[in-house]
């Protein structure tokens, strides 16, 4: 049961910020609440536009400060402050200001006037949309290093009941032990599901869980597109845009003092799958998953 140990270089755009970092409708909003929020972005970078256009979309006249410019000059009407990527996060803000803050894998503030827009998926949408893509999915496998992913994780184990699904997760101490956990895995679980932890989302973490998969037959799910060139079997998560467009709706709620969960997950997600990937591992992917899917890969 090997783990081939492999060093590589990830070509997606996506992978490249979860190193660092770590759609657009409805009605839009009115110039007192755009004036109210302001936005900061770590980069200037194709993602980062795209969350911007999902934020605007929803309030367009919302001003926009890109950290790769200089010093952002938050207005002093500013009530709340998006904040797209972890150097935007990790930031020094006015004090009252409400943070909303996306794009920020690893990162949690601990202020109590703080909301995260999750890169995971909502619990039940990922359950079931795995589901669709392997039917006979009853094990799933979860590794992460970073302690944010804990939580998550338990969550995940309790909703997967409803679906007849046990989870196998365990936390690492680093990524060092990643050969270790995966051969621990080995037997015990269906597929493997991948979380957005720039500590494993690496140039070596990354070829480690896709040798793995291929060499033992044990599809692995991912959280983004941008993943699935590698040669993971599929992606399952929420674009930039929608995680734009989910910071427009909370920052919309703190404007007017409403209660919102202090996490927000995806339940408006996108299926890429990789039929290559798939036939490696001896899955055949139905048409139903073929036909939800958003790209299918040859």
């Amino acid at each position: 049961m090997p783990v081939p140990e492999r060093s590589g270089r990830i070509r997606r755009l996506w992978a490249v910020i979860l190193f660092t970092l770590l759609a657009a409708g409805g009605p839009a909003a009115s110039a007192a609440e755009a004036t109210s929020v302001a936005a900061v972005l770590s980069s200037e970078i194709g993602p980062y536009q795209e969350a911007l256009k999902g934020l605007q979309g929803e309030m367009p006249d919302v001003s926009a400060f890109f950290l790769t410019r200089g010093e952002p000059e938050i207005p002093a009407s500013a009530r709340v402050i998006v904040l797209f990527g972890s150097k935007a996060a990790i930031r020094e803000y006015p004090d009252g200001a409400v943070l909303v803050y996306a794009m920020a894998s690893g990162v949690m503030l601990r202020t109590k006037r703080s909301v995260k827009i999750s890169m995971l998926p909502e619990h039940r949408t990922l359950l079931s949309d795995l589901r669709i893509i392997q039917p006979e999915l009853k094990r799933l496998g979860i590794l992460w290093v970073s302690p944010h992913f804990k939580t998550y994780a338990s969550e995940l184990s309790e909703a997967a009941k409803a679906f007849g699904i046990s989870i196998e997760s365990s936390q690492m101490d680093d990524e060092s032990d990643l050969p270790e956990h995966l051969r621990r895995l080995y037997g015990k679980v269906d597929a493997i599901w991948l979380v957005p932890d720039p500590l494993l989302v690496n140039p070596k973490g990354l070829p480690v869980f896709i040798e793995f998969s291929h060499a033992n037959r044990v599809p692995l799910f991912v959280p983004t597109g941008g993943l699935t060139d590698q040669g993971a079997t599929a992606a399952v998560g929420p674009t930039f845009r929608e995680m734009g467009r989910l910071a427009a709706a909370a920052a919309k709620k703190a404007l007017k003092d409403e209660a919102q969960e202090s996490t927000i997950y995806s339940s408006n997600v996108e299926i890429i799958i990789n039929k290559t990937a798939a036939a490696q591992v001896g899955l055949k992917i139905p048409e139903e998953a073929l036909w939800s899917a958003r790209q299918v890969l040859p």
